[in-house]
């Protein structure tokens, strides 16, 4: 196993200097397991986020709104359905927040700091006084394999739209006209 593993690290693939082609990305993407799961773990969670009601007002202060989805790649046929959690009360008279998590998938805190942000109380409260919006996981796939790139070996924070397709996590940038980042704007 600790052969196979070696034989399969990012940098084995490939040859040094030559930038990746489809055979090395195919390579790298069978490589990547799966060690949670989106669709029956968060997003679930995300979607409840639309049911709670403020204790005091009985209120719910929240919508959940997908905005798209993603193919797996992984010869799944279901996509990835992105969502984002909207306060209800939008005005354009307050400022707004726009709050994302799972830009990187192996970074679990801005996932769950986003979930413990909107289920803990104070996100109800700033409601009151900003318009809020959040996209608790923006890259689905590399949050299951918990990688730091997409599925087509992007580094979204590191690539923004610039041929203006839509790709998990660069789709949040407002110069590109596309339906992801529509969606938002």
């Amino acid at each position: 196993l600790a052969q196979k593993s070696e034989a399969f690290h990012v940098s084995n693939i490939g040859t040094a200097g030559k930038p990746w082609g489809v055979d090395e990305y195919k390579l790298w993407r069978e490589t990547r397991s799966k060690q949670r799961c989106y669709i029956t773990d968060l997003a679930p969670r995300i979607q409840a986020l639309g049911e709670i009601e403020c204790d005091r007002t009985n209120a719910r202060p929240f919508e959940v709104v997908q905005y798209g989805d993603l193919p797996h790649r992984d010869g799944d046929p279901d996509n990835f359905p992105l969502y984002v959690v909207r306060s209800i009360n939008w005005s354009p008279k307050k400022p707004s927040v726009f709050i994302t998590g799972g830009v990187h998938g192996y970074e679990t805190s801005g996932v769950e700091g986003a979930m413990l942000f909107l289920t803990g109380g104070r996100a109800a409260h700033y409601a009151q006084h900003f318009n809020l919006l959040l996209a608790p996981c923006v890259s689905p796939w590399g949050y299951e394999r918990i990688q730091r790139w997409t599925a087509s070996g992007t580094d979204p924070n590191r690539s923004f739209n610039p041929d203006g397709e839509i790709v998990e996590g660069r789709s949040f940038n407002p110069e590109a006209a596309t339906d992801e980042s529509a969606a938002l704007i």
